[in-house]
Parts: structure tokens; C-alpha cells; sequence
């Protein structure tokens, strides 16, 4: 027993030091590589790790955050900031790992509020029911007012404490907030109150470093111990059997139909069936895989870290061509999809398109890379 626990104290930093190449406890300098956002023809994005620009139709810089010129903004220092903005109501809300917390008005870049929580946020932001919530690498889960940063009185000011770190990205529905960390523990509150929700946590044998809520209802579970777990919900039990991968599985999944697709950290992409959990193939890039799936039009397009743009057959899981990508740096984070294309952004702030209609790959010079 003495032995496995040691075992799971040591997973975190394992995939510190092979996964993420500094994303915490100070192996290196922190990177960031938040997925940029796309709303009424303006592209929210962190094409420098330490500041987000709204860039319009036209490729322009509209504004950045922060800037040096606004004095509410002139001592603000983000650092990195790895999860993806939640625009919710015309504000943009996101977290830092110097420990950060940001509200940004969408239309001006001016801000709202600004909070320093003192710990690291690796994962994205829940914004819902008028609530924020974010998990910290130390163990912490906050919850703050999202009008203006303030702690809810059911909520402990210097975060709940849950033993273990909290990679995955805190997810928010209706009401209800879902949690998991690395120490394979995935738990629900109830947004307002902080009462748990489930007669008993989900465990794992292995970290958790993503979370997932599909629109059937249900939570998706990808852990290190190389299994992907479908969670009830509203009770967290299982509602059938996990889907078993070759590595570590991390990654949000795609859907289409009667299929859903999981990756592995070593660059495995796996079609199952959604309803009786049965694989229907498996397809292996040359290259470890951060960044998720994603199906436009029954096509899979998923980036490795070399990176090479893959587009997959959902039926069969065939390669249709892949293309290499030369002189961005690496993907990391998930794609974000916008009017069928496909759009990565990579680890030195490069936009890349990805067509699966024309199975084309091209940069996008936009903002700082606007020629």
C-alpha cells in the first residue's frame, strides 16, 4: 500500500516533467497555450503567453490586455494563462498560472475586475448561475462572484481545500459544478451552496487532467490510468464499461453520431461506439497528442506536438492525408471549430486553419503575425 501511494504522489510530477515541460511545480518557465475564441468576426486570443488581443475580421489588433496605457491595467501581469477564455455576457473570464483571475469587457478591453488568488490555474474557468469557479495545481477550488470577484458566503475565501492538485478544467452546468483531480478524485456541488451532490465520489487509480460534459448528460472521464470512464451525471456512477487505451488518456472527446473519439498522450486516436462502448478503430500519429479531437463533417482533425495536421475517416479511422507544420512551434491546445474550419493556435502564439472540405493547413496572419 505504502508503495502505491508513493506511486501516486509521484504521477503529477512524472507528467510535469514529460507532458506539460514546466507547466508547474518550476521544472521551466511556464508557457501557456489558451485556445483562442471566435465571436461575431472578432478572434479573442493569447498570441503572446502573457496577453490577450481582440483582433478583428481585418487581421487588426482592436485591443490588448493588459495594456500598459490604462491605469487600472498598468500593473497587471498575467505570465501564461493555459485555459480558454469563457465569454459569457460580453465579458471574457480567465485565469493565469502567477494565480490570476480576469474579467475583461469583450467590446473594449477594459477592465472589470482582477483578483490574485496566489495560486497556479493550469485548467479553464466555469462561469454559470452568476458564479466562477477555478482549480488551482496546490488543491484549491475557488468560487468567486463573476460580477465583480468576491467570495460567495458559502465558499471559503482562500479556496476549498480537496487534497489533491486540480488540472482539469472546472465545468458548470445548470447549477451544478463538477471537479476532479490528480489524485483521481471527480466530484459535483451544487454551484450556490457548496453542498456535494453525489452519494460518493468518483475514484480512479489514476490523475485526472481533463473533464468533459457531453450533451446527453454525460461526464466524461479520461484518466492516467489509460481508461476513459462515462459518469451519470446527476448520481456519478458509471453507466457502462470505460473505454480502455493503449497510454494515458487526457483530452476532451468528439462526437458525432454514434461515434466518439478519444485520444492517448503518445498519439493514439480511438473511434468508439457511444452507445455500447465497443472500439471501431484506432489511429496512431508519430507524435505525442495535448491537443483534443475534433469532427467537422465526418472528418477527425486532430494536431500532434510536431506538429502535423491529421484528417481521419470517422468511419473506418483511415488517414486522408496529413500535413506537417513548419516554424510555429508546437500545438498543445484544443482546437476551436468556426463555420466547418478547424483553428489551432500554437505554443509561439501561430494561428492555424485547418480545412477538412479541401484537407488544407495555412497559417492565419492575423494580430501579431500579420504581414
Amino acid at each position: 500500500m505504502q508503495t502505491k501511494h508513493r506511486a501516486a504522489i509521484a504521477l503529477p510530477l512524472l507528467l510535469i516533467a514529460l507532458v506539460l515541460a514546466g507547466c508547474s511545480g518550476g521544472v521551466a518557465k511556464p508557457e501557456g497555450w489558451a485556445s483562442p475564441v471566435f465571436d461575431g468576426g472578432i478572434t479573442y486570443a493569447f498570441q503572446r503567453k502573457d496577453s490577450l488581443t481582440a483582433i478583428d475580421a481585418n487581421g487588426n489588433v482592436k485591443w490588448t490586455f493588459p495594456d500598459d496605457n490604462k491605469e487600472s491595467q498598468k500593473d497587471i501581469d498575467l505570465g501564461s494563462v493555459y485555459g480558454t477564455p469563457q465569454l459569457v455576457e460580453g465579458i471574457l473570464y480567465f485565469a493565469s498560472y502567477e494565480g490570476t483571475i480576469s474579467a475583461v469587457r469583450a467590446e473594449s478591453g477594459d477592465l472589470v475586475w482582477h483578483k490574485d488568488i496566489q495560486d497556479s490555474v493550469v485548467g479553464s474557468v466555469a462561469v454559470d448561475s452568476g458564479l466562477l469557479a477555478a482549480g488551482t495545481t496546490e488543491g484549491n477550488l475557488f468560487v468567486l462572484s463573476a460580477a465583480d470577484g468576491s467570495t460567495p458566503a458559502a465558499w471559503p475565501a482562500k479556496g476549498l481545500k480537496l487534497g489533491g492538485p486540480l488540472w482539469a478544467p472546472a465545468l458548470a452546468n445548470d447549477g451544478t459544478l463538477y471537479i476532479a483531480t490528480m489524485r483521481g478524485i471527480v466530484r459535483a456541488y451544487n454551484f450556490q451552496t457548496a453542498q456535494v451532490l453525489w452519494p460518493a465520489d468518483f475514484k480512479t487509480d489514476g490523475a485526472i487532467a481533463d473533464l468533459s460534459l457531453l450533451e446527453n448528460g454525460d461526464l466524461v472521464v479520461p484518466s492516467l490510468d489509460r481508461h476513459v470512464y462515462f459518469l451519470d451525471s446527476t448520481t456519478g456512477a458509471e453507466k457502462r464499461s470505460p473505454a480502455e487505451l493503449q497510454d494515458w488518456a487526457w483530452g476532451v472527446p468528439a462526437v458525432e453520431g454514434e461515434t466518439i473519439v478519444l485520444t492517448d498522450i503518445s498519439g493514439h486516436v480511438y473511434g468508439f461506439d457511444l452507445s455500447s462502448g465497443g472500439q471501431k478503430w484506432v489511429y496512431a500519429t508519430e507524435h505525442r497528442l495535448k491537443s483534443s479531437p475534433t469532427i467537422v463533417n465526418g472528418t477527425v482533425v486532430v494536431a500532434d506536438r510536431s506538429p502535423e495536421v491529421h484528417f481521419i475517416d470517422i468511419t473506418n479511422g483511415d488517414r486522408l492525408v496529413s500535413v506537417p507544420v513548419e516554424g510555429v512551434g508546437t500545438i498543445r491546445a484544443n482546437p476551436t471549430v468556426l463555420d466547418n474550419i478547424a483553428y489551432f493556435i500554437t505554443t509561439s502564439g501561430h494561428i492555424i486553419r485547418a480545412d477538412p472540405a479541401l484537407r488544407a493547413v495555412s497559417e492565419v496572419l492575423i494580430g501579431r503575425y500579420r504581414q
